[in-house]
């Protein structure tokens, strides 16, 4: 089965985890990113809302991975709802209202409720709300990011009594707490992780997400794997029709079928998402990056950009700099 082939295929790299704790009804900046991002809400719930007019409101045991390039803002928001896992609190000393490196402390925000008071608020500080945070670096076939078509983000629950809770915890542990070998570990158990997410994904939503519907016909697949692997190339749909060995008429209706919108302008995005990449990650002109991807004019590719991620170039490349900063 292709898909078994695909996450067989996967590589992860492990990147550092933060945990972000926030104040109740105070906001945290999150920035954007050229990669996806995952979050794991620990304690209390949090708003996070996106330059899309996007909110999402996660509780307790949420895992969301987010797309990459949305911008986030997250807001604190109290409930007396908590995961539970057995053992004693720790005390994190640590200020509200920031993100800092992953330690040990993460567990004080995963024990018994009964170390809180009715009114959700914690026996030593303020009610915080408290969410572990990284990018999400997975990728496939020479490369291509196994989370990068993403448009909508990814929501799942994770108790500690479940696989992919489990999981999740004993990840944060081998960071928190690292050792010989923890690492190799770590990254077994974040593909584990991913692998649990996207089968309770698949069972809720059935699959449908753009790689997974190409990987149902191989020929959609190489046409797919071009596109992703250099969005830059002087693609069109002679060109991909003829990767996927298919009319053109034949391949525009059944790309169209698998992915609910067209070859081109899945094609467009793709490049619009590396235009992206180019501003947080490169010195090059704008006038340069809209060639590079495919603009011949620069006042009709910030058009193009500024529809797709309602921001200016000039302006996104600011903002990724200072967030990187």
């Amino acid at each position: 089965m292709l898909l078994n082939n695909l996450l067989d295929a996967t590589e992860v790299t492990v990147e550092p985890f933060a945990i972000c704790e926030v104040e109740t009804g105070a906001a945290l900046d999150l920035g954007a990113h050229a990669v996806p991002t995952i979050h794991y809400l620990l304690q209390g719930s949090a708003e996070i809302s996106f330059t899309q007019d996007r909110r999402l409101l996660l509780h307790p045991g949420t895992v969301a991975i987010i797309p990459a390039h949305w911008h986030q803002h997250m807001t604190a928001r109290w409930t007396d709802e908590a995961l539970t896992l057995t053992g004693e609190p720790i005390a994190s000393g640590v200020n509200s209202n920031c993100c800092r490196d992953l330690d040990p402390s993460w567990r004080h925000h995963l024990v018994l409720r009964e170390t809180h008071d009715p009114l959700g608020q914690e026996a030593t500080g303020q009610p915080r709300t408290v969410m572990a945070c990284s990018l999400l670096r997975a990728s496939f076939c020479a490369g291509t990011g196994l989370f990068d078509y993403l448009d909508e983000p990814i929501i799942a629950r994770a108790l500690p009594n479940d696989p992919l809770g489990w999981t999740l915890n004993r990840l944060l542990e081998e960071l928190a707490t690292p050792r010989p070998g923890s690492l190799a570990s770590a990254r077994v158990l974040l593909k584990e992780s991913l692998i649990l997410l996207l089968r309770g994904h698949c069972k809720e939503e059935d699959c449908r997400l753009p790689w997974l519907a190409a990987l149902e016909d191989e020929r959609l697949a190489r046409s797919l794997l071009a596109m992703t692997n250099d969005p830059t190339a002087p693609h069109d749909l002679e060109s991909l029709a003829a990767l996927a060995g298919m009319s053109r008429s034949s391949f525009a209706q059944r790309f169209s079928d698998a992915f609910g919108r067209g070859a081109i302008d899945l094609l467009i995005e793709l490049r619009l998402k590396h235009a992206a990449q180019l501003l947080s990650g490169s010195s090059l002109p704008i006038d340069r990056i809209a060639q590079k991807v495919g603009y011949q004019s620069r006042s009709y590719f910030t058009r193009a950009f500024q529809t797709r991620f309602k921001i200016a170039p000039g302006a996104y490349r600011r903002r990724s700099r200072q967030v990187a900063k």
